[in-house]
């Protein structure tokens, strides 16, 4: 029996009203679960906050409100408040980015910490030791030190697994602590710790710091790298070696955009930061814009913690929780569980009708596919279905 098939136009020929609905669709995937999750945290959040409020005189909902609020307006509220969630943000989106990266090349990045470590470390190094240097000339090398000491960090971590066969997340493990120590006695060394016994380096110079618009540097990164191979013996050692290179640019990004601007000796292995970024990039969906909305989430609520501590006078180790409720309903699949529960007349069906038989044919039609592109038709004569 003879089957013909039909090649339909590619999708740059589809009028542009088409794939409109394919764009919602992959929009709402992207986004559906992550937000759905996070609704169900902040309610189970809210739960907690009534248990556990000491004064049960008071409205449980008005203190579920008050601490809602003062977390929102203690992250976003005024532009001081959002100066400070952009400066714990920023890192994160690039640690975030490390995490995503290799994720979607099959790899289970650990070691985000650790080339955090190394590359806010190498930043150090350059900042205080040329500080005769222009601003010009400094920062971009501190930039790119950082990025460099995170790539070689994580590019151990690659050709370990090209050529060893050892296991990415064992050896992240492992760096993470070499990244710990090693920085602690860089930190402590006579080059570079400040004077009098404190375990911390020299402050940066003036021209060694980021300007207070330090986020617009995201604006410059753009879509500039190149698509992905299957991981190769040669690819898993460029995508570990990117991921440490986000991840050490965080470090310098972390050094230089935060007042202070020195290093303290065993803060490193205390920085939540290379740890969030897991939470981060699942939450995101290892996709770009959803990093960096996750990440605004995830750093609005650090940064809001301590207004709602002050001001609701609630526990700021609820924001742990609910950075742990997310990750739970992320990984529980509560969408897709209520979805499949929903009864059929509330289901949006993606099945497109199938075409009007014609005079001699029979037209069967696919529903289009994941990328929203129409596949092929396939028609059968009525003569080749009586032979």
């Amino acid at each position: 029996m003879a089957v013909s098939a039909k090649q339909p136009g590619t999708s740059e020929q589809r009028p542009p009203a088409s794939k409109v609905p394919a764009w919602m669709r992959k929009f709402g995937a992207a986004l559906g679960r992550p937000i759905i999750s996070v609704i169900l945290a902040f309610i189970a959040g809210a739960i907690v906050i009534i248990i556990t409020w000491p004064d049960k005189t008071v409205d449980p909902f008005t203190n579920v409100i008050n601490a809602y609020t003062t977390l929102f307006t203690g992250s976003f509220g005024t532009p001081v408040n959002l100066s400070n969630t952009l400066v714990r943000t920023t890192p994160l989106i690039f640690t975030s980015l490390s995490v995503a990266i290799a994720f979607r090349a099959g790899l289970f990045n650990i070691g985000a910490a650790g080339q955090l470590a190394v590359g806010a470390m190498a930043a150090d190094m350059v900042g205080l030791t040329f500080t005769s240097w222009p601003s010009w000339i400094l920062v971009p090398a501190m930039l790119l030190a950082s990025i460099l000491a995170g790539a070689l960090w994580g590019g151990i971590v690659g050709f370990l697994k090209a050529w060893r066969g050892a296991h990415e997340v064992v050896t992240t493990i492992m760096l993470n602590w070499i990244a710990f120590w090693g920085t602690d006695y860089l930190i402590n060394s006579p080059s570079f710790t400040a004077p009098n016994g404190v375990t911390q380096t020299l402050a940066l110079s003036p021209q060694a710091t980021l300007p207070s618009l330090a986020a617009l540097y995201n604006q410059t990164l753009g879509n500039f790298l190149p698509p992905l191979d299957l991981p190769t013996k040669r690819n898993i050692f460029l995508v570990m070696a990117i991921a440490g290179a986000f991840a050490g640019l965080a470090g310098s990004t972390h050094l230089m955009g935060q007042p202070g601007y020195e290093l303290s000796a065993t803060a490193f292995s205390g920085d939540p930061t290379g740890f969030d970024a897991i939470a981060v990039a699942l939450l995101g969906r290892t996709t770009a814009i959803g990093i960096l909305l996750a990440s605004l989430f995830i750093g609005g609520l650090r940064s809001g913690s301590t207004a709602m501590q002050a001001i609701a006078h609630v526990d700021p180790n609820l924001v742990l929780i609910l950075e742990a409720l997310v990750l739970f309903f992320i990984a529980a699949e509560f969408l897709p569980a209520l979805q499949r529960s929903m009864p059929q007349w509330l289901m949006v069906s993606r099945r497109p009708a199938l075409v009007p038989a014609i005079t001699g044919t029979t037209s069967v039609s696919v529903p289009e596919n994941d990328n929203g592109d129409v596949q092929n038709e396939v028609e059968i004569s009525d003569l080749d279905k009586e032979g």
